[in-house]
């Protein structure tokens, strides 16, 4: 058994990550009169180098009301600041990881969100995750969990990343999605 299907098998439980966040997100926009796709795109963008928690936090806070009030927030980082600033001019999402973070929160079919957890689960060096060589390596082992295990991609993904997170973590609690 390879380390990534141990690492799968271990985080299972947690397969339905994506599908439990989209639906807390669809219910808090539908409260909110927010649009979702704005609010997932956003909370992609604000996603890097932060804990679920904040992540929801900062999110909440740029939408607040019901439209988009983005000012720079100085706990973030200036790459993720200038990176919601393009979003507000252009609605377009730049960077492999954040976009596919919000095509696995959108639950689009094929997407598969590789983070640091996901280049620890893959013993691989995070600025080279993205390596084509690499990175085909990676995606060609989720689609084979995915066909193995009738799953669709961003469920293998965060089965792996559960599985990780576990054995990093002593306490092995897996962030739970909360609005």
């Amino acid at each position: 058994m390879t380390r990534s299907e141990r690492l799968f098998l271990k985080g299972i439980e947690h397969k339905d990550w994506y599908q439990v966040a989209h639906k807390a997100i669809a219910t808090y926009c539908k409260a909110n009169s927010i649009p979702i796709n704005d609010f997932i795109d956003v909370l992609a963008l604000t996603s890097p180098r932060v804990s679920v928690k904040r992540n929801m936090e900062v999110t909440k806070e740029i939408f607040k009301g019901n439209s988009i009030d983005y000012r720079p927030i100085k706990t973030l980082v200036p790459t993720v600041q200038r990176s919601i600033a393009v979003w507000v001019e252009t609605k377009q999402i730049n960077g492999k990881k954040t976009s596919e973070f919000a095509n696995s929160l959108n639950l689009i079919k094929g997407s598969i969100c590789l983070d640091v957890w996901m280049s620890r689960a893959y013993k691989v060096e995070q600025k080279k995750l993205f390596r084509k060589d690499i990175h085909s390596r990676i995606v060609k082992d989720i689609k084979r969990l995915s066909k193995k295990y009738n799953l669709e991609t961003y469920q293998v993904q965060a089965c792996i990343w559960s599985g990780m997170y576990q054995d990093f973590y002593k306490n092995g609690n897996v962030p739970e999605f909360e609005i």
